[in-house]
């Protein structure tokens, strides 16, 4: 049960990013995720939140194979071999975040939701920058969003 919560809430982020763009999704995909966050001791909220930031990779970042494939010598084997070694780096923010998410919602008090995005926020940052996909770009879709944009830069809109 538990893992099929994270999976939903990692591998539907490739649904929200495009090409399906199904930005529908975005507020509830989180939710499974971050209810299992807040009621994980530490070090399995730290494996929790690698599972799903690596499933968002895996899911998302799936043309790297073919395109590994298709413009060098390496082949399926190793195109799939440098996917996982992508994804396993990618999940390490969610990890990050999950394992710190429980501590912070306390210390937070009732502000709790302001201080658990900013450190979804700060988290983000510690994503590998080859291909980094901020919650944020997920909103570039959505018109009545672009001001919050211009304001706040990717960030405020992840926030």
């Amino acid at each position: 049960m538990l893992a099929g919560a994270l999976l939903f809430s990692g591998l539907s982020q490739a649904l929200i990013a495009p090409p399906l763009g199904w930005i529908v999704l975005h507020p509830v995909s989180w939710v499974p995720a971050l209810a299992a966050f807040s009621r994980l001791d530490a070090r399995r909220a730290f494996r929790a939140g690698w599972l799903v930031g690596a499933s968002a990779a895996l899911g998302i970042f799936y043309w790297i194979v073919p395109t590994i494939e298709r413009f060098s010598n390496l082949g399926l084997a190793a195109a799939l071999a440098v996917l996982a070694a992508f994804a396993a780096a990618a999940g390490l923010h969610v990890g990050v975040f999950a394992w710190g998410c429980a501590p912070v919602r306390r210390a937070s008090g009732a502000a709790w939701p302001f201080g658990v995005a900013a450190w979804f926020t700060a988290c983000e940052f510690l994503d590998p920058q080859l291909f980094p996909f901020y919650q944020g770009v997920a909103w570039y879709q959505e018109p009545r969003v672009f001001l919050l944009c211009a304001l706040t830069g990717i960030s405020g809109v992840t926030f």
